[in-house]
């Protein structure tokens, strides 16, 4: 078993750090200071992993306002996310629930049920902690970021990019230097819309895809989680299945098939499972 997170530098001063499967984020070094693009579910010592890597000043971006990204936020004093995503940080920090569903668990409760999910998976190879680790700071400051917001880390810039859908203010960051465009879940293998309408969502992703010339990977927010032992980026060509899928249900060609017993629906093509709200299925 693997007791540890998997820090890989995917290239120069570029990272990916593996959460043993639960999430990975990603940190972009600068000549002046560092990005930090989610923190994991909280149960991980965020500062100690990225001060392996640099001792330089670190800006935490959050992808998404989701527990499993932003589990850690007690860690820093400063935290920069979409202003659509606001309101979800700020409840989650201030009663540490999980407001993604109908039942409210903890934190703690939350991160011992995805680790007990991930363990009894036959592929898994890490030991997962459950222990949430304490607030660094006792109050936070949120800073809201802006689409297509150039960020200067010294001597390299990175663009936040909107990708909205998976929730009302999903973000993506492009990094110029390395030619990675870093996903959170909003282009990922299987993901849902469910916060913005398919509209919207296929509007955002055009905007990325205009910017295609200046990235050849994408790394998505669990890199390392379906098949921990590949730790591979997914092709740009993602990008166009999802934008497949978005514009068959759009014009009617394909709307989907129901999700089970769910009140979602959902379509495979190429290498993308998708899911999405009826009620976000509008022009």
């Amino acid at each position: 078993m693997i007791h540890q997170p998997i820090i890989l530098e995917v290239a120069k001063d570029t990272y990916m750090i593996n959460l043993m499967g639960l999430q990975a984020p990603s940190l972009i070094v600068g000549r002046d200071r560092a990005l930090l693009l989610d923190t994991g579910l909280g149960n991980f010592d965020m500062m100690e992993i990225v001060r392996r890597i640099t001792d330089k000043p670190v800006m935490l971006v959050l992808t998404h306002a989701h527990s499993d990204h932003m589990g850690g936020i007690g860690q820093f004093q400063e935290i920069h996310i979409h202003p659509a995503d606001l309101p979800a940080a700020q409840a989650f920090d201030a009663d540490r629930l999980i407001h993604e569903d109908d039942r409210l668990p903890t934190q703690k409760e939350f991160v011992a049920q995805a680790a007990a999910a991930f363990r009894a998976r036959p592929e898994n190879i890490f030991d997962i902690p459950e222990t949430v680790m304490e607030d660094r700071f006792s109050e936070r400051r949120f800073i809201p970021l802006q689409p297509d917001q150039i960020i200067d880390l010294g001597g390299r810039q990175v663009q936040i990019l909107e990708e909205r859908g998976h929730t009302a203010g999903e973000i993506a960051v492009l990094d110029f230097q390395s030619r990675i465009l870093f996903a959170g879940d909003g282009i990922s293998p299987m993901f849902s819309i469910t916060e913005a309408d398919i509209t919207t969502a296929r509007n955002d992703l055009l905007h990325i895809r205009s910017h295609a010339s200046e990235f050849d990977r994408i790394y998505h927010g669990h890199f390392g989680g379906t098949d921990p032992a590949t730790l591979c980026s997914a092709p740009v060509s993602m990008l166009d299945d999802i934008l497949q899928i978005l514009n068959d249900a759009l014009d009617g060609t394909d709307p989907g098939q129901p999700a089970g017993s769910e009140t979602l629906r959902t379509r495979s093509y190429g290498s993308v499972q998708l899911y999405w709200h009826p009620s976000k299925q509008s022009q």
